[in-house]
């Protein structure tokens, strides 16, 4: 049995490859220098998808890395709508 009790898996669509590649490579960074031990972080890029998966033997700390993923999607989301607006 696997050490890793909880786990996650998200699929991200994007409106474009370019826009799933920049959140990608802002999410990359997190996925190769994990802040903690206790979350298994994997991260892949399918065209227009971003696939993550998250595992951890404890409940709360896949819940807090789960929520730092969709606090940087959020992020990527309103810098998106500003760079729009401004064109």
């Amino acid at each position: 049995m696997s050490r890793f009790t909880y786990e996650a898996y998200v699929t991200v669509n994007f409106s474009s490859k370019l826009h799933a590649k920049a959140a990608y490579d802002a999410l990359i960074v997190e996925v190769k220098n994990q802040p903690t031990a206790h979350v298994l972080m994997e991260a892949a890029l399918e065209g227009e998808q971003l696939k993550v998966r998250m595992a951890s033997p404890k409940r709360a700390s896949l819940r807090a890395s789960l929520n730092g993923f969709l606090r940087l999607l959020t992020v990527l989301e309103l810098a998106e709508k500003a760079l729009t607006e401004f064109n």
